[in-house]
């Protein structure tokens, strides 16, 4: 049984740095605090599907939290729009669904696929 799945890691810290666009070392603290929340509350989480699910709302949260924290300086900017939080996050969603396919390639066909993957992203 794998509670955390290996990409989830890569989806909470994409979301913080390309959803939420938090600056420089916030998004290393955000990604540290949701999993060590995580860590704590692993044993109230009956399924391991529900991990992801729960973690998404904690990371937004506290990714709000770190944009609102009024002892930080900071410049004074806006938060981001949330349309384009949505848009981010269907962006790094698709990321990760191509990411987990590609896990489940042949190592010769994941090699092909990621070598194209450069290609692929600056002509789609």
């Amino acid at each position: 049984m794998e509670r955390v799945p290996r990409s989830l890691p890569r989806y909470v810290y994409a979301i913080a740095v390309r959803g939420y666009r938090l600056p420089k070392t916030d998004p290393e603290d955000v990604f540290q605090e949701v999993f060590a929340t995580a860590f704590e509350r692993l044993e109230d989480l009956t399924e391991d599907a529900a991990i992801r699910a729960w973690i998404a709302p904690l990371m937004r949260r506290l990714a709000v939290d770190r944009l609102r924290a009024p002892a930080r300086e900071r410049p004074t900017a806006a938060l981001p729009n949330p349309r384009e939080i949505d848009e981010a996050l269907g962006r790094i969603d698709e990321a990760l669904a191509v990411h987990e396919s590609m896990a489940s390639l042949p190592d010769h066909s994941r090699e092909i696929v990621d070598r194209s993957l450069p290609a692929i992203r600056t002509t789609g």
